[in-house]
């Protein structure tokens, strides 16, 4: 399967381009050259090994934009290494996403393909010992709409998640998901929707943990002011979870949404969100997680970009599994230099803080990092 993706996202990329049709087609290539240090990078309750080193990643995009159809290719190598060797590594992400759209109904296909490790994968090591462990994850997102009137719309999107591991310490699962959808427009800069989540989480192996969630969702999207949108989508969700292939927990009811609210100013952009929803974890279960999150950028100059943010998480499991994460607290702030079009700096710094499910403390981390960025359009003609 993983030697399958892998060919089938090369060849794309690789693939021959018609002179006729070049001027169709873009190519972007950006080299991301980062440098960072960490006190505690696996969030280790207690205190962890610091680890420092540089992240190479050349990102090459591949753009096909037609009148009715779109099509985006997405290929990055991260080259890691450390002062801790045995979380060097050489790491692929593959990104597509290509669509149709026709005057009564639009289609589009978007996946994904990552080669990478525990490193970058996980939030948290779960409570265990660090361990370096190559992770394949791939996703399958379709989705289709159809045009019933000028203001109704029918659609149905659906997520295929998968994620498995090399090391015992995680566990692989696999997540399903159906979406069907009914929008209508109010006015032009308002919109009313009714869907219907449908999930199902499945842990592998040995774990055999399995989590199936129903939630009806009313919502609204649109503008408030020239400059203030918003969006929110609320309702209830039912969880059944079968635990280890034996036990069936009741099925619990919980309030469940997706808000946002973006603001843009002159020289200023903030961003808020709050979010309730069903979150798989590497360690063979998923949580009801809530979290809300902030992010200030303000404009000192078209050369200078300076951020603020900070984001606050908190999950529910079926059953206490101890390891799990039980709060994320985080806080980051950035200084960006944009010294020509193709060329960036950025100077960051983050902090985060959590707490695991049944083991006392909280785990700390301190990073700061400098990122340089090179981006150059290539010719296909």
């Amino acid at each position: 399967m993983r030697r399958a993706c892998l060919f089938l996202f090369l060849l794309a990329l690789v693939c021959p381009v018609d002179s006729a049709q070049a001027q169709d087609w873009s190519l972007e290539s950006t080299l991301f050259q980062s440098f960072y240090a960490a006190s505690n990078p696996f969030l280790v309750t207690g205190g962890g090994t610091p680890l420092y080193g540089s992240v190479t990643s050349p990102d090459l995009v591949l753009k096909r934009k037609g009148e009715d159809s779109l099509l985006d290719l997405d290929t990055r190598v991260d080259q890691n290494i450390f002062n801790q060797s045995t979380y060097d590594s050489t790491d692929l992400h593959l990104k597509t996403d290509t669509s149709i759209r026709q005057p009564l109904w639009a289609a589009s296909l978007g996946g994904g393909v990552d080669l990478d490790t525990t490193r970058t994968s996980e939030l948290v090591t779960y409570g265990r010992t660090p361990v370096s462990s190559s992770h394949t994850g791939l996703r399958l997102l379709p989705e289709i709409a159809y045009t019933l009137t000028p203001q109704d719309r029918l659609g149905l999107s659906s997520k295929i998640d998968s994620s498995n591991y090399a090391n015992a310490a995680f566990t692989d699962y696999a997540l399903f998901a159906v979406t069907p959808v009914y929008t209508h427009q109010v006015t032009p800069l308002s919109t009313l929707s009714l869907r219907f989540d449908l999930q199902h989480f499945e842990a592998l192996g040995n774990a055999k943990n399995k989590i199936d969630t129903l939630a009806p969702l009313i919502g609204w999207e649109g503008a408030l002011l020239p400059t203030l949108t918003a969006h929110l989508a609320a309702g209830g969700q039912a969880r059944r979870a079968s635990l280890g292939g034996k036990r069936e927990t009741p099925v619990e009811w919980d309030a469940v949404w997706d808000s946002g609210l973006s603001w843009k100013g002159l020289n200023d952009r903030l961003d808020v969100t709050s979010v309730r929803a069903e979150t798989p974890y590497g360690n063979g279960t998923s949580a009801l997680q809530t979290s809300i999150g902030l992010v200030e950028t303000h404009s000192f100059t078209p050369l200078f970009d300076f951020r603020v943010g900070g984001s606050y998480a908190e999950g529910t499991y079926p059953v206490s599994v101890t390891g799990s994460l039980s709060t994320l607290a985080m806080g980051q702030t950035g200084l960006a230099w944009h010294v020509t079009d193709s060329l960036a700096l950025d100077l960051h710094y983050q902090y985060r803080a959590a707490k695991m499910v049944n083991i006392p403390g909280t785990a700390e981390d301190h990073m700061i990092g400098l990122q340089l960025e090179i981006t150059k359009p290539l010719r296909l003609n």
